[in-house]
C-alpha cells in the first residue's frame, strides 16, 4: 500500500514538473528586433535598418484606444547621429502602422534617442508559437566620416505592448548593427580571388 502511495505520488510530482515547464516554454507579449547590414546610401550617409516582429500572443495599441492613455512604442536609445527614419509595410502591403515617430537628441555624446509610436489600426498576432513581421524600420544618419568596414553599434531597445487580456507588457534588449558587405558585392570579390590564379598562369605562359 505504501509503495502504491509513494507512486502515485512520484507520478503526480512528474507530472506537475513537466506542466512548470511546460508553462515557462510559452513566450511572453513582446518585441522582437532583427539586425540587416548598415548600408551606405550618401557620401557619407547610412542606414541604421532592422526588421521589427510582435512574439507571440502580442497586442499594439495606438494611443487613446481602449482607454490607452498613450501608444505602444519601441524606443532606441543613444543612437548615433540620427537626421531621419522611415518605416516600410509588412509584405502583401498591409503595413504595421502608421507610426508616429519622435527624435531626442543628446548633446553628451552626441546620440539620439528615437521613439516609434504605433499610431495605426490596433495589431494582434493571436498565434501562440509564431512571431509575426511588422516591418523594415530605417534610421538615417547625418553626414558624417565612413564608416570603416568592421564597424558596429550596439543600441538599447525598450518596448511597450499588450498581451491578448488587453495587460501592459514592456520587453526591453539590445540589438547589434554592423558594416557587412552586400551579398552581390561578396559573390563579386569571390569571382575575383577565383579568377586570379588564372590570369597569373596566363601571363605565365606569354611571358615563357
Amino acid at each position: 500500500m505504501r509503495q502504491e502511495i509513494r507512486a502515485g505520488v512520484w507520478v503526480a510530482g512528474v507530472a506537475m514538473l513537466g506542466a512548470m515547464l511546460g508553462s515557462g516554454a510559452a513566450e511572453a507579449a513582446g518585441i522582437k528586433i532583427s539586425p540587416l547590414p548598415i548600408k551606405q546610401v550618401g557620401d557619407p550617409m547610412y542606414e541604421l535598418r532592422f526588421e521589427l516582429f510582435a512574439k507571440p500572443e502580442t497586442q499594439l495599441w495606438p494611443k487613446f484606444y481602449n482607454g490607452n492613455a498613450m501608444a505602444d512604442y519601441v524606443e532606441l536609445f543613444d543612437v548615433p547621429n540620427v537626421r531621419d527614419t522611415s518605416t516600410y509595410s509588412t509584405p502583401g502591403g498591409t503595413p504595421s502602422g502608421p507610426w508616429a515617430v519622435s527624435i531626442t537628441n543628446n548633446p553628451d555624446p552626441a546620440t539620439s534617442d528615437v521613439k516609434f509610436n504605433y499610431a495605426g489600426d490596433p495589431f494582434v498576432n493571436s498565434s501562440s508559437t509564431d512571431d509575426a513581421y511588422l516591418g523594415l524600420f530605417k534610421l538615417i544618419t547625418v553626414e558624417i566620416p565612413a564608416l570603416p568596414p568592421n564597424y558596429t553599434t550596439t543600441i538599447i531597445w525598450e518596448a511597450r505592448v499588450h498581451d491578448l487580456d488587453g495587460n501592459v507588457v514592456f520587453d526591453s534588449g539590445t540589438v547589434t548593427l554592423s558594416m557587412i558587405p552586400e551579398p552581390a558585392s561578396v559573390v563579386l570579390l569571390g569571382l575575383a580571388a577565383a579568377g586570379l590564379p588564372g590570369l597569373l598562369y596566363l601571363r605565365r605562359r606569354r611571358a615563357a
